[in-house]
């Protein structure tokens, strides 16, 4: 909101039928970024009803209306219009944008961050993901080049490594969506609102290594994870091999 610490904030919302959630993304030009996430099952069933003529006419109405379901959302918006640059349309939609590569490493290569894998646009865990993924590359790397321990070792610990983390990384998510569809339910730690905004700010990626985050997924066994960066990276053993980080020196040993 103008004139507040919040001013030109994110803010994100899940919409008040536990279908999804929406963004409000303040931009440089004035303008703001506004989407609406959902599952594409949901949404195509939601979009049946609508009688209006035309994709582009049918897809305004399905926005708007959703909109609706995030009262937060619309009071930022205020006298708000929408608008769209010459030859672009005022409403765009896409999907399945989740992908992962088949590994991560080879024979001198290895893959970070999102050429690796994309989980989900909520979280925005790019930069998060591909710093893990190039710190393990570099000591990698440089274990392989130190010949400390052969190339192919060193690329199955970066493949399990960062495989390790996208899936750490995703049990977050797949817990975040299971609280948005249940809103009702305390399914995250300390979680007891109407709605769930607050478990969007506990796991916000910037922090996420250095919280302890509780989830209750897979019949609501508690799963527990703890991080520090550098500790994660030390204290793992992958394939009988961990990181030794020290300022100036990358490289694997035996455990």
């Amino acid at each position: 909101m103008t004139g507040t610490s919040r001013e030109n904030a994110v803010w994100i919302e899940a919409l008040n039928d536990e279908s999804g959630w929406v963004w409000f993304i303040p931009l440089h030009d004035g303008s703001t970024s506004v989407g609406v996430v959902m599952d594409k099952d949901i949404a195509s069933r939601k979009k049946k009803p609508y009688t209006v003529e035309g994709q582009d006419e049918r897809l305004h109405a399905f926005y708007m209306d959703e909109l609706q379901r995030a009262p937060g959302v619309i009071k930022l918006l205020g006298e708000g219009a929408l608008q769209s640059r010459p030859g672009e349309k005022v409403i765009k939609t896409t999907g399945d944008f989740s992908y992962s590569a088949g590994k991560y490493a080879g024979d001198y290569y290895r893959i970070a961050g999102d050429a690796g894998a994309f989980i989900d646009p909520f979280f925005s865990s790019g930069v998060h993901l591909a710093l893990t993924g190039a710190l393990s590359a570099a000591l990698t790397i440089a274990a392989s080049i130190r010949g400390t321990v052969s190339e192919a070792k060193a690329g199955r610990w970066h493949d399990s490594k960062v495989g390790t983390a996208y899936t750490r990384f995703l049990i977050v998510v797949l817990g975040t969506y299971k609280q948005i569809r249940n809103q009702n339910t305390a399914i995250m730690s300390d979680i007891n609102e109407d709605n769930f905004d607050r478990a969007f700010e506990l796991l916000r990626p910037d922090d996420f290594e250095a919280k302890a985050v509780l989830l209750e997924v897979n019949a609501r066994k508690p799963i527990h994870t703890m991080y520090n960066p550098k500790q994660n990276f030390t204290n793992e053993i992958h394939h009988g091999l961990n990181a030794n980080i020290q300022r100036g020196y990358l490289d694997l040993t035996m455990a």
